[in-house]
């Protein structure tokens, strides 16, 4: 099984609801995937600040700074739900030349690999 949440988490107030559900639909063979924004000031400057209010090529508020979550946050509502993260990596995008890589560098805009311990 492979499960894939992408840019999600940093869209929701209540992220435990979506977590227990990856958790209940999951298996300790199942390949679990999830991105979303860091909370921090490069990631609100970034995001809001340019993408919504600047450059427009996101839409006006449809991201809140609170509900960007740290992977250190995120890592503490996985394992309440016996979820362990396995890898990290860094999503990289050039809105100018549309081009996304994954990297090992400074971790703004995450994507982890994550297991089911049950």
């Amino acid at each position: 099984d492979i499960i894939i949440c992408m840019e999600i988490l940093e869209h929701l107030n209540k992220k435990d609801d979506l977590i227990n559900l990856i958790s209940c639909a999951s298996n300790k063979n199942s390949k679990i995937f999830i991105s979303s924004l860091n909370k921090n000031i490069k990631i609100y400057l970034y995001i809001i600040l340019m993408g919504e209010y600047i450059t427009q090529k996101l839409e006006k508020k449809t991201h809140l700074y609170e509900n960007f979550i740290s992977i250190y946050i995120l890592n503490l509502h996985l394992k309440y739900f016996k979820l362990t993260i396995e890898d990290i990596k860094n999503l990289t995008y050039n809105p100018i030349l549309n081009y996304a890589k994954i990297s090992n560098a400074e971790l703004n805009n995450y994507i982890i690999k994550i297991k089911n311990d049950i």
